[in-house]
C-alpha cells in the first residue's frame, strides 16, 4: 500500500474457506483455512489444517467483550463532577454527582461521589477515568468484588431506579396526572392543557411545587423522567405542539438541580427532534423550558368533536383556555415585550404563565 493510499479506516482483505495461510514460528508452514471461530476475547480465529490460528496478535479493544457489570465515565464541570454508570447487562444508565477536585485539594470524605471513587479504587483504570475515558471494573482485581458492590448500590439509589407510579388520563379536558408515593410524600406530576395540544407541566413532592431535592433527589428525579417518558408514549406526542416546565432554583436548594433539568431538557429535545427554548426570570431564580414540535400532525376532526362534547362551556379548538393563566393571576394581554417584563417581575406559576403567553404571541407573529 502506498503512503498516499492510507486512510482513517483499515479495510482487511476477505478470507474464505480454502484460502492458504502461512503459520508456525517463522510463518513458513502452509495451512488451509477450514472454518472460523472466536477466542475468549472475541477476536477472530482461523480453523486450519494446522490447528487454530489467531488472526490478530494485538487485542483490539472494541472487539473485546465487556464483562457483565458497569461501564464508568467521569465528566468534569466547573462546579461539579458527574460519574456516568451504565449497566452492561441491561443498557440502563444513571449518574452520581459530586464536588470537583477529588484528586487534588478538593477531596471531601462526606461527598457521595468521592466515597464511591474511593471504593472503586484501582479496580478500574483511575488515570483513564480521570481523563474522561470509558473504563470498567476488573472483576479479577483484589477489590473488584467490593467495587462492583458499591457501584451497584449507587446505581440502585440513583437515576434509573424510579418509584412505582400511576399515570391517569386523558381526562375529558385532555389532561393527565401521574402520582408516586415517596418517603417524603406524594410525588405528583400534572400535564395540563393550556391550548389543547399545548401543555404545561408541573410537579411537586408533598406540597412543594417544582421541588425534587428531598434526600433521595436522584430517585425522585428518576421518577419525574419516567413519568415524562410514559406521558410522551401515551399522549400521541406527534400531535402535541409544545410543552413547557420550569425549575425553581430557590426551591431546589442548589443551582446544580436546575442544571440537571437543563441537561434533561436538552436531551429530550434532541431525542424528539424538537426546538428547545430556554429563558429565566430577571433575578435568575427560575429556569423555564419550552419544547416545540416543528411539524405537529393535526389530530382527526373526530377526536376534537368527541372532546368538544365533554365541554359544557363551549370552548372552541384553537382558543386558549384561560383557566391556568387566570388561576395564576397572570394575563395574556399586552405585547411580547410587556409580557416578558411582567414575567421577570413575577415568580413561580405566574411568571411561567407570562412567559407562556409571550411565547404563544411570538410564535404567531
Amino acid at each position: 500500500m502506498k503512503i498516499n493510499e492510507i486512510t482513517d479506516t483499515l479495510k482487511l482483505p476477505s478470507i474464505n474457506i480454502g484460502d492458504e495461510v502461512r503459520v508456525g514460528k517463522f510463518k513458513n508452514r502452509k495451512a488451509v483455512v477450514k472454518g472460523f471461530d472466536k477466542d475468549e476475547h472475541n477476536h477472530p480465529v482461523l480453523k486450519t489444517t494446522k490447528g487454530d490460528q489467531k488472526l490478530f496478535k494485538p487485542r483490539i479493544s472494541k472487539l473485546m467483550k465487556v464483562e457483565e457489570g458497569y461501564k464508568l465515565q467521569l465528566e468534569r464541570d466547573t462546579d461539579m463532577m458527574v460519574l456516568h454508570i451504565t449497566d452492561t447487562d441491561t443498557g440502563k444508565r444513571t449518574e452520581v454527582r459530586g464536588k470537583p477536585g477529588y484528586e487534588t485539594n478538593g477531596y471531601d470524605a462526606n461527598d457521595k461521589l468521592h466515597q464511591l471513587l474511593d471504593k472503586i479504587g484501582r479496580s478500574a483504570s483511575v488515570s483513564d477515568m480521570m481523563n474522561g475515558n470509558v473504563v470498567t471494573i476488573n472483576p479479577k482485581h483484589p477489590t473488584g468484588a467490593s467495587a462492583k458492590a458499591a457501584t451497584t448500590q449507587a446505581f440502585n439509589e440513583a437515576l434509573d431506579n424510579p418509584y412505582p407510579f400511576n399515570l391517569k388520563g386523558p381526562s375529558d379536558s385532555q389532561e393527565f396526572v401521574a402520582t408516586a408515593q415517596t418517603p417524603n410524600g406524594v410525588l405528583r406530576m400534572d400535564f395540563e392543557t393550556i391550548d389543547y395540544d399545548n401543555f404545561g407541566i408541573d410537579f411537586s413532592v408533598g406540597k412543594s411545587m417544582g421541588k425534587t431535592e428531598a434526600g433521595d433527589e436522584f430517585r425522585v428525579f428518576a421518577t419525574v423522567v419516567a413519568m415524562m417518558n410514559k406521558w410522551i408514549s401515551t399522549v400521541g406526542i406527534k400531535h402535541v405542539e409544545s410543552f413547557d416546565f420550569g425549575a425553581n432554583k430557590g426551591e431546589h436548594a442548589s443551582d446544580g438541580r436546575a442544571k440537571l433539568y437543563t441537561r434533561f431538557a436538552k436531551k429530550l429535545a434532541s431525542q424528539l427532534g424538537w426546538k428547545l427554548e430556554q429563558s429565566t426570570t430577571a433575578n435568575n431564580s427560575t429556569e423555564f423550558f419550552r419544547l416545540t414540535n416543528p411539524k405537529p400532525v393535526p389530530r382527526e376532526q373526530e377526536y376534537w368533536d368527541a372532546l368538544e362534547e365533554n365541554f359544557a362551556d363551549g370552548k372552541v379548538k384553537g382558543k386558549s383556555r384561560p383557566g391556568r393563566v387566570k388561576r395564576s393571576g397572570a394575563s395574556c394581554n399586552g405585547s411580547v415585550t410587556e409580557l416578558r417584563k411582567k414575567a421577570s417581575n413575577a415568580s413561580g406559576e405566574k411568571a411561567k404563565m407570562y412567559h407562556w403567553c409571550a411565547n404563544m404571541k411570538s410564535g404567531r407573529a
